[in-house]
């Protein structure tokens, strides 16, 4: 999903991973330990998201 830079609001993500079984907690863990890859935005519909860096 992220691997093609598109650009998903946290909220989205944690729903899709919810649908995988994957809790919260441990996402935060991942974005947690992945900052230095993720760029934080704020979207069009003012929404916190996140995308790959390039």
């Amino acid at each position: 999903m992220l691997a093609d830079k598109k650009e998903i609001s946290i909220r989205e993500l944690d729903e899709k991973a919810k649908e995988q079984g994957i809790s919260g907690r441990t996402m935060r863990d991942v974005r947690s330990r992945m900052k230095n890859e993720l760029e934080y935005r704020v979207n069009e519909k003012q929404e916190n998201s996140i995308r790959l860096k390039e």
